[in-house]
C-alpha cells in the first residue's frame, strides 16, 4: 500500500478532479471517500490546506452549503430513516451518500444529535411501550 505522504499536493488536485469528472459535480468529502479513491479526501486537505482549498486549486466549482435549506436537511433525515428503516447514524447517513452531505446537515444544526432532533427521526423504528403491548395483544390477545 502507498503512504499517504507520498502524494504531492499536484498528485492530490489530479485524483480530486478524476473524482469530480466521476461524479459529474463537485465532490464532499464525504462522498470522495465513499468512492475509494486514493489518495483519502483528508490526504488532499491536508496537502492542500483546506478542502475547499483545494477545491479552488483544482479550479472546480465549489457547492454552497447555504444552498440547501433546513427543510432539505431535514427532507434528507427522514429519506435515510425511510431508507433504513431506523434512526440513521452518522455513519449510515453517509454510506448513502444522500445530498446534502452529513457535514453540511451538522453544521446547519450545531450537531448530528440535533439534525436528528429537528427532523424528528430519534427513535425512528422503534416503538413505544405502549405500542408493544397493543401489539401483543392484538397478537396474542
Amino acid at each position: 500500500m502507498i503512504c499517504e505522504m507520498e502524494f504531492s499536493e499536484s498528485d492530490c488536485l489530479e485524483a480530486l478532479i478524476r473524482a469530480s469528472n466521476q461524479l459529474g459535480r463537485t465532490p464532499t468529502m464525504d462522498e470522495y471517500d465513499s468512492m475509494n479513491l486514493s489518495p483519502s479526501a483528508s490526504t488532499i486537505s491536508d496537502h492542500c490546506g483546506t478542502w475547499q482549498l483545494a477545491i479552488a486549486k483544482a479550479g472546480l466549482n465549489r457547492e454552497s452549503r447555504r444552498e440547501y435549506t433546513e427543510e432539505n436537511c431535514i427532507n434528507a433525515l427522514k429519506n435515510a430513516a425511510d431508507i433504513l428503516g431506523s434512526e440513521p447514524s452518522l455513519s449510515e447517513y453517509r454510506k448513502l451518500s444522500l445530498r446534502p452531505s452529513a457535514s453540511t446537515i451538522q453544521d446547519r444544526y450545531g450537531s448530528w444529535s440535533e439534525a436528528k432532533k429537528a427532523a424528528g427521526v430519534e427513535d425512528y423504528g422503534e416503538q413505544s411501550p405502549e405500542e408493544e403491548a397493543r401489539e401483543f395483544f392484538d397478537k396474542f390477545g
